[in-house]
């Protein structure tokens, strides 16, 4: 199962990409999905608080997850969001991460979906998002670059610099190294 997805801190355009290259490469031989959100959705988590409970729906999350993409085995799956990106955020929140039951996730990778390609969306431009403010914005960028990268060696980081008037770009590049799998 050939996995590929789409990082980056919100509004970086990583939807507006996928959908993009959804549009040129058709379905065919691919697959798209979202990282899941069952049972971490904020509905539960407004519900269940304890830290270790949100653990492990996160893992209970992914490994549903795994048996969905299961029955896709035989495509190229691309994917808006991944574990690398729920790693970062979990990061930037510090308050609900610890990286030792995060070095504890990583012996599950055989049955949880680890991406073998991270299109890194690199935004170029300043989003306007009331939501966030820069210094969960900064933690979730340190998050990427200091832990949910280093957790997964073998998984292949590539940055797509997403220049506002620019997106095309990112869309071809990413187009190229998906139709290198097929």
């Amino acid at each position: 199962m050939d996995l590929f997805s789409f990082c980056g801190l919100d509004q970086s355009g990583k939807t507006t990409i996928i959908n993009k290259v959804k549009e040129k490469l058709g379905n065919g031989v691919f697959y798209y999905t979202k990282e899941p959100r069952i049972f971490t959705s904020d509905k539960i988590k407004k519900i269940i608080v304890p830290s270790k409970l949100n653990f492990l729906f996160f893992l209970i999350d992914r490994l549903l997850h795994k048996l969905k993409l299961f029955k896709h085995r035989n495509k190229i799956i691309i994917s808006d969001r991944s574990i690398v990106c729920g790693i970062a955020y979990a990061y930037a929140t510090k308050y609900k991460f610890n990286f030792h039951i995060t070095k504890f996730y990583c012996n599950f990778k055989k049955i949880i979906p680890v991406p073998h390609i991270v299109f890194y969306i690199v935004p170029e431009f300043q989003a306007e998002n009331k939501e966030f403010n820069n210094t969960f914005r900064t933690n979730v960028k340190e998050g990427y670059e200091k832990v949910a990268f280093s957790l997964f060696p073998d998984t292949v980081i590539v940055k797509l610099h997403n220049k506002q008037d620019q997106v095309e770009d990112c869309i071809n590049k990413a187009i190229e190294i998906i139709t290198k799998f097929k």
